[in-house]
């Protein structure tokens, strides 16, 4: 099985618990376990980039997950995949929402998981790229873009096997159709190199 994976941030849970006593009965609650960082911290202010991604197949299910330092808007951020190694090649496009986050804004989880091997794939539901063939043959180039809380593109990576083709444009197969914002690859980072 290929996986692409690439640099995470450590991720620290905290939580706490209490007991109270009220005559003849006591109760112990647990608190929500949030995640977050030094609770005297400030907001983060700095920039939304992306920080991790990670792209794998478990048999049946392509999981997509990114993370950024930053919030992103939670509902924009893109994954493209395209099988640049293959004429004429597929392409899919799906959202990764924002599923987990810092309080205080330091980071932010994005995630997506697609149905493999799809006849009539549909959009953040399934895919046509089937577990155990596409993430094993090197044909596959993806892209994960995200966008700031106000909506513009914060950051965007791309890896896999024609990075140059996907930035300037000479190799995106478009057999679905071209992706959303195209000109936005342009200006990605080449994450084969990291």
């Amino acid at each position: 099985m290929l996986k692409y994976t690439f640099p995470m941030l450590a991720l620290i849970a905290c939580g706490d618990s209490g007991t109270t006593s009220t005559g003849d009965s006591t109760t112990t609650t647990t608190a929500p376990t949030t995640t977050t960082t030094d609770p005297g911290a400030t907001t983060f202010t700095g920039p939304t980039t992306i920080t991790s991604v990670n792209v794998s197949c478990d048999g049946t299910t392509w999981n997509w997950d990114s993370t950024t330092e930053g919030w992103t808007d939670g509902i924009s951020n893109l994954g493209n995949a395209w099988e640049t190694g293959s004429s004429p090649g597929w392409n899919d496009e799906h959202t990764l929402p924002a599923i987990d986050f810092d309080p205080l804004k330091y980071w932010e989880v994005q995630q997506r998981s697609l149905a493999s091997g799809a006849a009539s794939p549909e959009m953040d539901v399934s895919t046509l790229f089937a577990c155990g063939v596409h993430d094993v043959d090197p044909t596959m180039t993806f892209s994960v873009r995200v966008y700031d809380e106000a909506g513009a593109l914060a950051d965007c990576w791309v890896w896999g096997e024609d990075v140059a083709g996907v930035i300037d444009g000479s190799n995106r197969p478009n057999l679905n159709g071209d992706p959303t914002s195209p000109y936005e690859l342009a200006g990605c980072t080449d994450a084969n190199l990291f």
